[in-house]
């Protein structure tokens, strides 16, 4: 599986196209801004995106969405306990004090813990961490740890943000920590990537935390 990262819009949220080896089918992870720019690679690669995954439901991650529904036709899918914030208008203000312009959509589909996606060329595993929102999920695909906003290299997810627990976080970094290879790529939501490995004896807020 070839992982394409576009860093996109004011917040500079990475935004994943995972292309898979024998064919040119795609998933898209986190498509937050520049839907135009996003669908110019996936026009340009002549890619078949089957699937959106959305790690969590800010607007930073999700501002593409219906853009992109729209030109591929992909299933959207998003953990049940996040689906108001792209369904419920009143979630629009955070969109408006993070300076973005809110999106208001029904997904396809609501995922839970320990969910399988099965799409036929592939599988994703789906490990519900909240504690950044109340339903933020890791994304394991192969040897790949799609993080979101919950585990980055060298940090962690916020938690003072509305719908945010500390507590939650600390039992969902362990739940990475126990369950997840060493050997497995991180792709968080935003910065550089790393390993399980690396963050787990130099990450100081995982030390801190004494996870």
């Amino acid at each position: 599986m070839k992982v394409k990262v576009l860093r996109v819009g004011i917040y500079q949220t990475n935004c994943y196209i995972c292309v898979y080896d024998d064919n040119n089918s795609a998933v898209i992870i986190d498509p937050g801004d520049e839907g135009e720019r996003i669908y110019g690679v996936v026009a340009q690669d002549k890619l078949a995106i089957t699937h959106i995954i959305l790690t969590h439901g800010h607007p930073d991650h999700v501002g593409a969405v219906p853009y992109l529904r729209k030109f591929t036709g992909a299933k959207v899918l998003i953990h049940k306990d996040d689906s108001f914030m792209i369904t419920d208008s009143e979630a629009s203000s955070f969109a408006h004090l993070l300076g973005m312009n809110p999106v208001s959509m029904v997904p396809d589909g609501f995922l839970t813990d320990n969910d399988t996606i099965d799409m036929s060329f592939s599988k994703a595993h789906i490990m519900h961490t909240p504690g950044h929102t109340p339903g933020s999920i890791c994304i394991q695909m192969r040897d790949c740890l799609f993080t979101g906003d919950t585990l980055f290299a060298g940090s962690i997810g916020r938690t003072d943000l509305p719908g945010g627990d500390e507590h939650e976080m600390r039992i969902s970094l362990n739940r990475i920590l126990t369950n997840i290879d060493d050997n497995t790529i991180l792709y968080p939501g935003h910065g550089p990537s790393s390993t399980i490995k690396y963050e787990r004896v130099s990450n100081p807020f995982l030390t801190d935390m004494d996870l």
